[in-house]
């Protein structure tokens, strides 16, 4: 991308075209050249030719072109106009697409041979918009990704398809940024899409309000310096549930092993007290370490106990805040409405009066 950046926004020199970046060099090509002049635009539009006059009669009537010194003023304009057109695209291509232009006079025969060249024809124009539209199917916003990079990517590709001929409508790129986020903004996509606004929503607008909400979410974050999971924020799904239950099964195993393993520890040291009694053992009364593990060991299971039980509690609890964040933001963007429609109200209010 810096290589198409090289000359910077520029408004005194054209982009360039290296032969990669063809949309790219379009759009800005045309805003320039529009700039430079709009009758320099229409050359490319309309077309231009060298000026000629008809002479002769009858069948000996015929059309040559005139001598400059016979050129009116519209005609010097308009050959002019032609010429900044060429001369802009003349400078904005590198010599390999210099050559396939060097011979045209008129801007829009230069124009046209570059668009054939790069765009193709009409089969070819309309399975690059297939591989387009294939492309915006199947884009997602990645985890790490901002939703400021992801609009870039998606007007990415409306720009392309629109300097195909084939211009994407606003509200089905309104549908597919709400369907193709990532898990951070669910709450945020629930809410918009139980107002029912999502129609009436413009591209701008959508980003707008997302980028409000990821602000916000960031902002949330550092305040209690901690990075938010997925998790505290959705239900368990099945496949948790079914690990849980695996994990429940794993404690009730070892709780059971560590039963029968003390019951036979015991044992053991029943017969082994009479052992140690025969042969005087001074340290009888000293605590038995096994045992002391044994202990810790169950305090331990009791303790894992109770946190997997504040940890499905606290999962509920955030279940039941997701449904209250859905229904906070779906009263925020109602009193957003209703406050635009009282500043429309207003603005005619003034109007009127005026």
């Amino acid at each position: 991308m810096a290589d198409l950046m090289k000359e910077g926004a520029s408004n005194t020199r054209p982009p360039l075209l290296d032969g990669t970046n063809y949309s790219y060099w379009k759009a800005r090509m045309h805003a320039y050249i529009r700039a430079l002049d709009e009758r320099a635009w229409k050359s490319i539009e309309k077309g231009w030719k060298l000026p000629t006059k008809v002479v002769g009669e009858g069948a000996a009537r015929k059309e040559i072109l005139k001598d400059d010194f016979e050129w009116t003023d519209e005609n010097d304009k308009l050959s002019s106009c032609n010429a900044k057109a060429l001369n802009a695209i003349f400078g904005g291509v590198d010599v390999d697409q210099f050559r396939r232009i060097s011979a045209c006079q008129s801007t829009q025969e230069a124009w046209k041979i570059l668009e054939l060249h790069f765009e193709g024809t009409e089969s070819v124009r309309l399975s690059k918009l297939q591989m387009l539209t294939t492309q915006f199917e199947l884009l997602r916003m990645h985890e790490e990704e901002t939703i400021l990079q992801y609009e870039v990517k998606i007007r990415d590709i409306a720009n392309q398809a629109a300097a195909l001929g084939d211009k994407i409508p606003e509200n089905r790129l309104v549908r597919k940024v709400l369907r193709s986020l990532s898990s951070k903004f669910k709450v945020k996509v629930i809410a918009i899409e139980e107002h029912k606004i999502v129609d009436a929503m413009s591209m701008d607008e959508l980003i707008g309000s997302l980028k409000t909400f990821e602000m916000n979410e960031e902002a949330r974050e550092s305040f209690t310096g901690r990075k938010k999971t997925d998790i505290a924020f959705k239900s368990v799904t099945s496949d948790e549930k079914e690990d849980n239950s695996e994990s429940e099964n794993e404690d009730c195993n070892f709780v059971a092993f560590t039963a029968k393993y003390k019951d036979n520890y015991m044992i053991e040291k029943k017969h082994s007290k009479a052992y140690v009694s025969e042969l005087d053992y001074e340290n009888e009364s000293d605590v038995d370490p096994v045992e002391d593990i044994l202990k810790q060991w169950e305090g331990l299971l009791v303790v894992t106990q109770e946190l997997k039980m504040k940890i499905t509690s606290q999962e509920k609890e955030n279940e039941h805040y997701v449904k209250v964040i859905a229904e906070n933001q779906l009263r925020v963007l109602t009193l957003e409405d209703e406050l635009r429609k009282s500043h429309e109200l207003v603005s005619q209010f003034y109007s009127d009066e005026k």
